[in-house]
């Protein structure tokens, strides 16, 4: 996902929020690919599990450190 992409999703994930609408600009800002080091921080702080099951965007953390990284 390219920086303008990932630009354009939290503009509309602010209308959002300034709507009123937490919930569904928590799952658009979900969709936004977790930086690498993110990823490898929520595992060593054990909540990999929930960014998985929270259905976030884990894709340039797979593309870094392997596919299922979060969960080996």
């Amino acid at each position: 996902m390219t920086e303008k992409e990932k630009a354009a999703i939290m503009m509309q994930v602010c209308k959002l929020w300034d709507a009123g609408k937490d919930e569904e600009a928590h799952t658009l800002q979900a969709a936004i690919p977790l930086q690498p080091y993110l990823a490898k921080v929520a595992k060593k702080l054990h909540v990999a599990d929930f960014l998985i099951k929270a259905g976030y965007n884990l894709s340039e953390a797979d593309a870094a450190f392997g596919p299922d990284c979060l969960t080996r």
